[in-house]
C-alpha cells in the first residue's frame, strides 16, 4: 500500500476572521470608511460648527433635503429623465466606440484614414459643443443624449483601438494556420484579447457620460438632475445640491456594478487582478 501523498491532503480551514475577510473583503472596509467619514463630517460641521453649515451642510441637513425632494416626487421625475438619456447615449457610444475602435485597431489602412478625424474630434472640448447641440436639437432629451454619446464615445474608441493594435500576432497567425476565417479571428482572438481594454474604456465612458448629462442639463434643459443642481445652487440651497450630487454618485457606482455583472455574464473566464 502506497503512502499518502502530502500535497493531496486538504488544506486547513482558515480562522473565522480570515473567512469573513475573504467573503466580505473590501466591501466591509469601504462601509467602515464611509461611516467614519459621515460621523466625522457631522461632528465637525453639525456639532462643533467649525464651518458655516449654510455653505458646507452636515449630513443631517443633506438627509433632510433628500427626504424633502423625494417625498415631493421631484427627485424621481428628474432621475428618470437623466437616467433614460444617459442609458441611450451611453449605449450609442459603446456600440460606435467598440465598432470603430476594433476597425481602426485591426486595419492599418482604415486607421490611417480615420485617425485625423478621430483625434481632431477627441481634442475638441465637448463642453464648447454643448450650446450648439441645444440650438440644433432643442432643450429636450435629444441634445442630452447627443452630449452623453459625444463625451463617452472617445474613451471607449481609443482604448479598444489600442487593444486591437496590441493583439498578439502569433495568435492571429496560428488561427490562420488552422483555417480560421476573419470573423473567427475577431470572435475568438481579437475580442477576448481586447476585453481588458474594452472594459477600461467602458468604465471611463461611464464617468464621461455622467459629466455629459450634467453639462447638457446645465446648458439648457426642462428637467434632469443637472437642472436640479443648477437651481438649488442658484438659490444657495447647498443641502439639496449635495443631495443631488450623492444621487449622481450612486448612479455612477450602480453603473459600474451593472458593467461588472455584464462582464461576468459575457466573459466569465475573465478575472481582474486585485490587491
Amino acid at each position: 500500500m502506497s503512502a499518502a501523498v502530502p500535497y493531496l491532503r486538504p488544506l486547513p480551514t482558515p480562522p473565522w476572521p480570515r473567512r469573513v475577510w475573504l467573503k466580505l473583503g473590501w466591501n466591509l472596509a469601504l462601509a467602515v470608511e464611509v461611516v467614519a467619514v459621515v460621523v466625522l463630517w457631522e461632528l465637525l460641521v453639525g456639532v462643533l460648527r467649525l464651518t458655516n453649515p449654510e455653505f458646507f451642510p452636515p449630513p443631517s441637513a443633506i438627509g433632510s433635503a433628500f427626504k424633502a425632494i423625494t417625498s415631493s416626487g421631484v427627485l424621481g421625475e428628474n432621475i428618470a429623465f437623466s437616467v433614460r438619456n444617459f442609458v441611450i447615449g451611453y449605449a450609442i457610444a459603446a456600440v460606435v466606440g467598440i465598432a470603430i475602435g476594433l476597425t481602426m485597431g485591426t486595419s492599418p489602412r482604415l486607421s490611417l484614414a480615420l485617425s485625423p478625424f478621430v483625434w481632431t474630434f477627441y481634442s475638441t472640448p465637448r463642453v464648447a459643443i454643448a450650446p450648439l447641440l441645444v440650438l440644433w436639437l432643442g432643450f429636450g432629451a435629444e441634445s442630452k443624449i447627443a452630449m452623453v454619446a459625444l463625451m463617452a464615445v472617445f474613451p471607449i474608441l481609443v482604448n479598444v483601438m489600442v487593444g486591437g493594435q496590441n493583439v498578439d500576432q502569433t495568435l492571429l497567425r496560428a488561427g490562420r494556420v488552422f483555417g480560421a476565417s476573419r470573423l473567427d479571428l475577431y470572435r475568438k482572438v481579437v475580442l477576448p484579447f481586447t476585453l481588458p481594454y474594452t472594459i477600461t474604456g467602458l468604465r471611463l465612458g461611464i464617468g464621461r457620460g455622467l459629466i455629459g448629462i450634467v453639462i447638457g442639463e446645465f446648458i439648457g434643459s426642462s428637467a434632469g438632475l443637472g437642472l436640479m443642481i443648477l437651481r438649488a445652487a442658484s438659490q444657495f440651497d447647498l443641502a439639496t445640491t449635495f443631495a443631488v450630487l450623492l444621487v449622481l454618485l450612486v448612479m455612477a457606482n450602480a453603473s459600474m456594478v451593472l458593467l461588472d455583472a455584464a462582464r461576468a455574464r459575457i466573459a466569465p473566464w475573465y478575472r481582474e487582478t486585485t490587491f
